[in-house]
Formats: C-alpha cells, sequence, structure tokens
C-alpha cells in the first residue's frame, strides 16, 4: 500500500488518499484522519477547490465517528462553504447530509428534515444514487426514532432498492433496520424475514459485524416470544464463529443471552459457571448495563439452587448499578421527551407561518391588481388625478419602509430569542446532569445507612466485622458525597459571580496540603494504600483562593484512591517553577487512552467505576479545570494505558 502511494502522483494519488481514509474510518480513526490532512494539502498545492471540499467533508465524518459532533460541524461548514462557491451540487447533497446528521443527534429534528430533503433534491437532480440511497437511509433512522415506523420502512425501501442497483454493501444495514421496524410495527414474519436475509448477505460477502447483528436481533425476538429452540439454533451459529472474540461487544452480548437460554433449558449448573464467566468481562470493561442484566439473571440462578447468600450478593450489586443506569436513563428520556414536544412546536410554528405567507401573497396580489387597474384609469383622468396618484405613491413608499423597518427589527428580536434559548439549553442540560449525579451520590451513603439499621434490627447477633465493614463504606462515601457537594457550591458561587468578588486568601503549600491528606486518611487506610509526600518549599505563598487550592487536591487525591489497586501508593509531589507552584498526584492506576486525556478536562465525562466499585458523578475533573483556570493557573495529565496517571497542576505564587 506504503509503495503504491509513494508511486503515486497529484489527482492520483488524491483518489487514492481518499480511498485509504474510508478503508480506515471504521478500524482506525487517527490513521484515517492522517490520510485526509494529507489529501487536505494536497488538493490546495493542485488548486482544486472541490477536492478540498471532499476532504474536509471526510475529516467532518470521522470526528462524527468519535462523537465530537462541534469539530465535525465546524468541518462540514467549511466543505459547505466552498462548494457554495463554486455552485457544486453533488458536494453540496453530502454536505447537507452530513449537516442533518449532526442536527439529529443534537435534537434539531427541523433543521435536520429540512438539510435532508434538500440534499436529497439535489441528488436526484445529479442522478447521484449514493447520496440519495444514504440520505433515505438517514430519514428512516430519524423517524424511527421519532416513532414513525411507517415512513421509517417507506425510507428504508428506497434506500435499499438505490443500494441494490449501485451494488453497495450498506444493504445490509437496510436489512437488519427493516426487521428492527418491521418487529416495532408488530409484524414478526417481516421482521424475521429481513433478519435471515441479512445473514445470508452477510455470508456471502464476509461481513461479520451485519451478521452478528442480525443473529442477535434474531435471538432476541425468540427469547422475548418464548421460542427457545429457535433461539438456541441462531445462538449457537454465533457462538461456533471463529471469529466472534474479536468483536468484543457481541461477544458479551451472546454470552449474556446464552446464560438466558441455558436458564431456560434447565441446565442451571453451565449457566452459573458461564454467568460468572461473563460477569467477570462485563466488570472488566465496565459494561455497566450488561452488569445489571448478568447480576439479575445470576441472583435468580443462585436462588434456584438454594444459595441464598450469593443470590443476595448479586441482588445488591444488581440494585447497585441498575440506579445508576435508571439514573441515566430517566436524564436521557427526559430530554427526548422535551426534544419531541420543541419538535412538534417548532412543526406547527412553520405551518402557521407558510399559511402566513400564502395569505401575504394573495394580499400583494390583490394590491398589484388593484394598483394595475386604478393606474389605466388615471391615466386617461385629469392632470389632478394625476398630482393625486403621485401622492398616493409617496404614501405607500413611506408605509413599504415602515414595514421593512419592522420587518428587519422583527428577524433581529429572533435571533436573540433564538441565541437566548441555545444558551438557556445548554445550562439547564448541565443542571440535568449535575442533578443526576448527586442524587446517585445520595443514594450510596443512605443505602450503606440503611443496610447498617437492617443489620441492628435483626433478632440474632450479627459479627462485629459485617458492621464495621459497613461503617467504614458509610464513611468512605460521606467523604466523597461531600466532595462532590463542595465542587459543586464552589462551582455555583462562580457562576454567579460571587468567587471573583471575594479576595484571594494567600495559603502555604504545606499547610494546603496536609489539611487534604488528613481528610482522606481514613479512605487510604480502608484500601490499605500508602500515601508518599515529596514538597519542596513547602512554605511558599499560594497567590490564590485557598478552597480551590484545597478543592482541587481533594479532588485529584480522591480520583488517585479510587482507581489505585489495594496495597498500592499514591505520590504527591510540590516545586516551585519560576513565578509558580505544581503539584503533582501520580498514581499506580491503570492509566488513561489518548482519547480520554483529550477530553478529560475540557467536558464531563462519564462515571467510571473504581477498583472497590466506587462511583463518581464524572463532574469532578471538569469543575477543577474551570476553577483553576479562573484562578490564572494551568492543569494536565500525563499517562500511558497500564502504566498509571501523574495529574498536576499549578497556580500563581506570591
Amino acid at each position: 500500500m506504503e509503495q503504491r502511494l509513494d508511486s503515486l502522483k497529484g489527482e492520483e494519488r488524491f483518489s487514492f488518499l481518499m480511498e485509504l481514509a474510508q478503508a480506515f474510518a471504521q478500524v482506525d480513526v487517527p490513521q484515517s484522519r492522517g490520510f485526509l490532512k494529507e489529501a487536505v494539502a494536497l488538493s490546495k498545492d493542485l488548486n482544486r477547490h472541490d477536492f478540498t471540499a471532499r476532504a474536509l467533508n471526510g475529516m467532518g465524518i470521522t470526528y462524527f465517528i468519535q462523537g465530537d459532533l462541534h469539530s465535525a460541524l465546524d468541518y462540514y461548514e467549511q466543505s459547505l462553504e466552498i462548494n457554495e462557491s463554486n455552485n457544486d451540487s453533488s458536494g453540496l447533497a453530502v454536505n447537507y447530509s452530513n449537516l442533518s446528521n449532526i442536527y439529529v443527534e443534537i435534537g434539531e429534528f427541523n433543521k435536520a428534515t429540512n438539510f435532508f430533503y434538500k440534499g436529497l433534491q439535489l441528488a436526484r437532480l445529479q442522478g447521484d444514487s449514493a447520496t440519495m440511497a444514504d440520505i433515505n437511509n438517514n430519514l428512516a433512522r430519524l423517524y424511527s426514532s421519532l416513532g414513525d415506523q411507517e415512513k421509517a420502512v417507506s425510507h428504508l425501501r428506497s434506500s435499499l432498492k438505490l443500494y441494490r442497483t449501485i451494488g453497495k454493501e450498506d444493504v445490509l444495514t437496510d436489512y437488519n433496520n427493516l426487521g428492527i421496524s418491521y418487529e416495532k410495527m408488530g409484524k414478526p414474519d417481516s421482521a424475521v424475514y429481513f433478519y435471515k436475509a441479512c445473514i445470508k448477505l452477510a455470508d456471502e460477502a464476509h461481513q461479520k459485524p451485519s451478521r452478528f447483528y442480525a443473529l442477535s436481533n434474531l435471538v432476541s425476538y425468540f427469547i422475548k416470544v418464548e421460542e427457545v429452540d429457535s433461539a438456541r439454533i441462531y445462538l449457537d451459529q454465533a457462538l461456533n464463529d471463529p471469529d466472534l472474540k474479536e468483536y468484543e461487544n457481541f461477544y458479551l452480548t451472546f454470552g449474556i443471552r446464552d446464560v438466558r437460554v441455558l436458564a431456560r433449558e434447565g441446565q442451571i449448573d453451565e449457566a452459573l459457571e458461564k454467568g460468572e464467566f461473563y460477569m467477570e468481562m462485563a466488570r472488566k470493561y465496565s459494561r455497566l448495563r450488561e452488569i445489571v442484566d448478568m447480576a439479575s439473571s445470576l441472583h435468580q440462578l443462585y436462588a434456584l439452587k438454594g444459595d441464598y447468600n450469593t443470590a443476595y450478593n448479586y441482588l445488591l450489586e444488581h440494585s447497585l448499578y441498575n440506579d445508576s443506569l435508571l439514573s441515566q436513563s430517566n436524564v436521557a428520556e427526559l430530554t427526548k421527551l422535551e426534544e419531541r414536544y420543541q419538535f412538534q412546536i417548532e412543526k406547527e410554528r412553520l405551518e402557521a407561518q407558510h399559511q402566513s405567507e400564502i395569505r401575504d401573497q394573495e394580499l400583494k396580489r390583490f394590491w398589484v391588481y388593484w394598483f394595475l387597474g386604478g393606474l389605466g384609469i388615471l391615466t386617461v383622468a385629469f392632470g389632478w388625478n394625476a398630482y393625486t396618484r403621485r401622492a398616493r405613491n409617496i404614501v405607500l413608499r413611506e408605509k413599504n419602509q415602515r414595514i421593512e423597518k419592522q420587518h428587519k427589527e422583527i428577524q433581529e428580536q429572533q435571533a436573540e430569542l433564538r441565541e437566548q434559548k441555545q444558551s438557556l439549553e445548554m445550562l439547564n442540560a448541565f443542571k440535568d446532569r449535575i442533578l443526576a449525579g448527586m442524587a446517585h451520590d445520595l443514594k450510596s451513603p443512605l443505602n450503606s445507612l440503611q443496610g447498617l439499621i437492617d443489620l441492628s434490627n435483626m433478632e440474632e447477633g450479627q459479627d462485629p466485622q459485617i458492621i464495621k465493614g459497613f461503617m467504614r463504606k458509610l464513611s468512605s462515601e460521606v467523604v466523597i458525597l461531600r466532595q462532590s457537594i463542595e465542587n459543586l457550591l464552589h462551582w455555583a458561587r462562580l457562576q454567579i459571580g460571587i468567587a471573583e468578588n471575594n479576595e484571594k486568601k494567600r495559603i502555604a503549600v504545606a499547610m494546603a496540603l496536609n489539611q487534604v491528606i488528613e481528610l482522606f486518611s481514613g479512605l487510604a487506610k480502608n484500601k490499605n494504600i500508602n500515601i508518599v509526600q515529596d514538597i519542596n518549599d513547602g512554605d511558599a505563598q499560594l497567590n490564590a483562593d485557598a478552597e480551590i487550592v484545597r478543592i482541587v487536591l481533594r479532588n485529584f487525591i480522591s480520583n488517585a484512591l479510587k482507581f489505585n489497586p489495594e496495597g498500592g501508593s499514591i505520590y504527591i509531589s510540590g516545586e516551585r517553577k519560576e513565578d509558580c507552584y505544581c503539584f503533582k498526584v501520580k498514581d499506580q492506576g491503570p492509566g488513561l487512552r489518548n482519547s480520554q486525556k483529550d477530553e478529560m478536562f475540557t467536558e464531563m465525562m462519564d462515571p467510571s467505576v473504581g477498583t472497590a466499585k466506587e462511583m463518581g458523578t464524572g463532574l469532578g475533573l471538569y469543575l477543577c479545570s474551570e476553577f483553576v483556570r479562573a484562578n490564572g493557573g494551568k492543569i494536565g495529565v500525563e499517562s500511558e494505558a497500564g502504566e498509571g496517571s501523574t495529574f498536576w497542576f499549578s497556580l500563581p505564587i506570591v
């Protein structure tokens, strides 16, 4: 491949770079992006604006795949601007389709629908079957998410017909999606037909992901309708596939369903053995939904075996992780409901606006006809009528100017309202995320306290070690809860301007660190973790809010304790660097991937599970970055996967 690339020049090299980028997009996004960056540079050297637009559009796709919608939107708009300047209809159709996908993800369904149909119209005019098929597929996904399965099926069939014409492998995705839509419509025979057709075509094309996806849908359907024998047939097809283990998600999914089918077949011992294996795998990869499903199945299986102690432990684990899932699910459901409500309101508004525009046009035509008739009469009238006509025209011009001015003012007001609406929606989404996280954090200590109370109310005496264990867990959870509340309160003060108005209180480095370490001494003792300090210039005075210093140190040390293995060590160091002082907290945890490091301080992260199953809100580091930067400091992380992490921040000194 590299030899062929080196041998190509000019437009041939550009075309091959685009082919490579498309091939690597689903398996190695950074590599795909590297090919696209070279394609952008080459297109500029060739002075081919259409090539530049294609490469920029490809860059947007790579960011969309990774979920970075803002970066994706930026590249899509750059590509759109070039295609609009060149009046490139084919390129514009692709741009509109990709922009629509962005607006679907952020819930602006009206914009998405408008761009989809604009792109579809341009693709029809150009005879671009591939783009028409892609847009129909995207429209089907939109209508399916809105619950309109009939429209979804209609667009999927149109997409399928076009894909068949051009021989594109996306036909497999359409088969699967048609099966899902028919199943939602209550037409199981049609659903099963398309799932089976997808499996057959995927085998012929050697497309394993599509094959596993269709098999998964079939197994789920047969389990749901209690056809265990049929479920076993297709389940074994997947489990016996030698390539299954290469696809982690499908491997875990089929494993969990195998346990359920084994239980229905009465093979309890085998179901327990496999259930423990897949539960360990789900824990290893922090797959919360699979942990909840597997804990529920294992709870029922151990109860059938009469092992009520293990059954009870799995019931507790199911309850713990299910609370986290329910909290996330409730927030997502409320957001979806609000988006759909706004979609309906906007749809009605657009319809009303359309009717109003029709009435305005009719009224304008009426005045035009009236004016022309009056003009004919005035032409043959006396001189004084001519004077009257000129005066009337002057009045009409002034009226039109006033109307245009009012129209412009209305447009400006509408723009201001849209900006305010976007700002409020962002704040509301952030508030929902905070409330959901705090609700979860409150449940953990309350559950521990309820368990302690239940133990104390039992008639028979309880092992003091069990009660002591509950107390240690409750103490640790209260420390973490207190930290989360203090983060939130300080952030709230920062938002309303209180923190900016308060004078900065100087604090010595050693004093701030000792106060924080003392707070976490009990939690470190519970996990048998040693805290090692190496502080230089401990008397240095920080020119920053003292509470900020303590909050950031608390978050860093809390995270280090959370992800450090039991019996390990945490290393805390500090040194003066020119006009600032730098703190570092190093742990022996699992480390971070490059993608995680890039997003760690720029956005809210999904909660992660600690080495002792500790849970968090995913807000701590995001808030720390705001606090540090508000005090003129810097913050960052150094980490390699499997080698621990070093979190650092620096603040000005006196």
